[in-house]
């Protein structure tokens, strides 16, 4: 529950100096900054997918093929959702 707090604070921005800075995550963002641009959702909904289902094949299983390709899965899932964000990312730099 502490750790909750916390992170509701930081996240919040009530641990700034100055009061008015204090806009947290859904402030709009400072001059100069603009935020990345979306990613599709269907690329995310698959690196997602990947994920939780190679999750739930290491758990549910004792061994053998299952937590092989359980393994498989959970990797694609991260580098499919690091390839989302570096896309993204790229996208929004390439606009410039």
């Amino acid at each position: 529950p502490s750790m909750i707090l916390l992170y509701s604070l930081v996240l919040g921005g009530r641990f700034d100096a100055d009061p008015a800075k204090a806009g947290g995550l859904l402030s709009d963002p400072p001059p100069g900054v603009r935020p990345i641009s979306p990613p599709v959702r269907k690329e995310v909904v698959i690196a997602t997918a990947l994920f939780g289902l190679g999750a739930l094949a290491n758990v549910a299983s004792n061994g053998g093929f299952l937590q092989y390709l359980g393994v498989v899965m959970l990797l694609a899932g991260i580098a499919g959702g690091a390839s989302v964000l570096a896309r993204s990312l790229l996208a929004d730099t390439q606009t410039e």
